[in-house]
């Protein structure tokens, strides 16, 4: 007996989504690994070798930086940003997987309660972007209270100079 159309159409977008993560969440992160692992163990790279003495400021930011911040390109970068600036401790692989997960399972959900296509995939979609929206609001919450009280401090730190007392 052969398999229903939906564990086909499952089989399909699990593989299509697994392969998505690994394209382009986890190979990054391995590249950026592999290059920062002999950093942190001492070895010399070939590239290290031949500029011993010169200062490579961007290489060196994305060693201090951290792998986070480094792996996935520009996407992965900005939701890292966004998850400090929401003081979340959750990785940003693990967000976009969290996103991609619930958009597949809102999606699933929506075509067994509706057999409109036209509805289903764009409300998918909406689910799945729910996580990355929830984090996001997080951080302009916190990132506009910080702005709120930065005012105050600074009043605070020269009226404490303007009293002579030392930092």
């Amino acid at each position: 007996m052969a398999p229903g159309p939906i564990v086909v159409v499952f089989a399909v977008v699990f593989a299509v989504v697994v392969g998505a993560f690994w394209l382009f969440v986890q190979r990054p992160e391995q590249k950026s690994q592999e290059a920062l692992h002999p950093r942190l163990t001492g070895e010399l790279t070939k590239d290290d070798e031949e500029s011993e003495g010169i200062v490579d400021a961007p290489r060196d930011r994305r060693r201090l930086e951290g792998l986070t911040a480094t792996a996935g390109g520009r996407i992965m970068r900005e939701l890292a940003v966004q998850i400090e600036q929401a003081d979340m401790t959750v990785p940003p692989a693990q967000l976009l997987a969290l996103a991609i997960g619930v958009g597949i399972v809102a999606a699933l959900l929506l075509s067994a309660l509706s057999p409109v296509w036209v509805v289903t995939i764009p409300m998918g979609l909406a689910a799945g972007w729910l996580p990355i929206a929830f984090v996001r609001t997080k951080a302009r919450r916190r990132v506009a209270k910080f702005e709120e009280q930065f005012p105050e401090a600074i009043g605070l730190i020269a009226r404490a100079l303007r009293a002579r007392h030392g930092m």
